[in-house]
């Protein structure tokens, strides 16, 4: 059986020079995302001070101290897609995400205020606005243990409850950024797409007359791609239609982020899934979370429910899906992250989403 939309990141938030405690464990670092591979997962070998330089679909190798790549996994397409319907999320009352929403124009509906309430994949999407400098844009997608943790929330109806001190992607209100592959040699190819990683984004530079980060200047804006949590981009690739719809393929949105170096355009390509574990599916101990996708016991390591004082630096970046997360090519991280990309990771003063490319009429692609 051919697998799709199949490694995910690791996205462990560990810096590389500091100590978080408990959570802490060196060698386990950001990394690939959904990347075609086999059944089963992929952990990051042990690298110096908890960093580890790791190539598409294989095990990373120890990497120098104080840089951060990424750390390649696969996932494992085992069980069916849960029947739930595919009608746009919008925000509800009492810690839950509910399915909702009218069919709209391309460019969005309104709510009272003025602003933007849909937005997306056939403007099915919501807007969540985590702060004033933070937008995220929801695509629809089917309530499943990869978009809402059994840990943290539960499946009512197809739609997320909430744990009590969770708040999905709102639980921690920052922005954060990662990397984990080089784009130019093809290295970020994860999910099936209609284009490669590579074109989509010269496409994207081409139409926004913005360079690659590759060859940027220090403190200007350029173009790269990124992996984000499933909750900000969707269900991976199955056997049905709704899935991965807030790529930029399928909704003709990118983000526009700034951090401590430089500002970037991204399109969004892939999906971010970090470590967690699920005996039910054979994987006992955390491991990088892809054949955990569906099982009712997914457990994301050290999620954060924001009662527990948890920090982004102590917790898996993406499984828990408690920030609005950009895991980005590594040319792309080094020019948002200036200094601080020794680092491994940083934080984003800015992420908001904008309408960059048109949404391809003949998405999903075949399989």
């Amino acid at each position: 059986m051919r697998v799709y939309f199949a490694a995910f990141a690791s996205c462990l938030a560990f810096f590389s020079l500091l100590s978080f405690g408990a959570c802490s464990t060196a060698g386990q670092a950001p990394g690939r995302s959904d990347t075609a591979g086999t059944s089963g997962a992929s952990v990051a070998s042990g690298g110096a001070a908890g960093n580890t330089v790791g190539a598409a679909g294989a095990n990373s190798q120890a990497g120098a101290a104080g840089n951060t790549l990424g750390a390649a996994g696969t996932l494992a397409n085992g069980g069916g897609m849960s029947a739930g319907g595919a009608g746009p999320l919008s925000a509800g009352a009492g810690g839950t995400v509910s399915s909702a929403g009218a069919a709209g124009s391309a460019g969005g509906s309104t709510g009272a205020s003025g602003a933007p309430s849909t937005c997306g994949y056939k403007n099915q999407g919501h807007v969540l606005n985590v702060s004033a400098d933070i937008s995220l844009c929801i695509p629809p997608q089917n309530c499943l243990p990869e978009t809402c943790p059994p840990t943290l929330g539960k499946c009512v109806n197809n739609e997320c409850v909430f744990n009590a001190g969770y708040q999905g992607l709102e639980t921690l209100p920052e922005a954060w950024t990662t990397h984990y592959c080089d784009l130019q040699s093809g290295a970020c190819q994860g999910v099936h797409q209609l284009d490669t990683v590579l074109k989509t984004a010269q496409t994207l530079a081409t139409k926004s007359a913005l360079p690659l980060c590759k060859t940027a200047a220090a403190g200007s804006e350029c173009v790269g791609i990124v992996a984000s949590p499933p909750m900000m981009v969707g269900n991976r690739e199955k056997y049905g239609t709704v899935w991965g719809l807030g790529l930029t393929e399928a909704s003709g949105l990118c983000y526009e982020v700034s951090g401590p170096g430089g500002s970037a355009l991204l399109a969004t390509t892939d999906r971010c899934g970090g470590y967690c574990k699920c005996p039910s599916a054979g994987a006992t101990a955390f491991n990088e979370c892809g054949q955990c996708a569906e099982a009712a016991d997914l457990t994301p390591l050290c999620e954060c429910r924001g009662d527990n004082n948890c920090s982004t630096q102590q917790c898996d970046w993406c499984a828990a899906n408690n920030h609005p997360h950009f895991d980005v090519d590594d040319d792309t991280f080094n020019h948002l992250c200036g200094d601080q990309a020794l680092k491994g990771s940083c934080q984003l003063s800015k992420a908001k989403f904008v309408p960059c490319l048109d949404p391809r009429t003949d998405w999903p692609p075949p399989l």
